[in-house]
């Protein structure tokens, strides 16, 4: 039988290379307990983040813009487990995991 460990550090993935930037965009604090903050250096439009869990099932989240480069998601009543956020942006897709405690 062989285990598999999640690592505990977020490893961005990009759709498009070069299209956009995996170090553009921040996800803080990781583990979360209440809420997950999307920083970026460009404005971010609530409308291009989507949030799924490890089976791929997608997550209605509570979004809010704090500022035109930031987000929030509300995760307070979500199972603790590990979470894959989906950030469009220009021409691809930035992926970021994160832990909710």
């Amino acid at each position: 039988m062989r285990r598999y460990r999640l690592s505990q550090f977020s490893t961005p993935l990009s759709t498009a290379a070069g299209a956009a930037s995996t170090a553009a965009v921040q996800v803080y604090p990781n583990p979360a307990r209440e809420v997950v903050t999307l920083q970026s250096t460009q404005p971010l439009d609530l409308a291009q983040v989507r949030v799924t869990n490890m089976l791929g099932r997608h997550r209605p989240a509570t979004l809010r813009s704090a500022t035109p480069g930031s987000v929030e998601i509300n995760i307070a009543g979500w199972p603790a487990g590990v979470y894959l956020v989906a950030i469009g942006q220009g021409s691809g897709v930035v992926y970021h995991r994160f832990t909710k405690q």
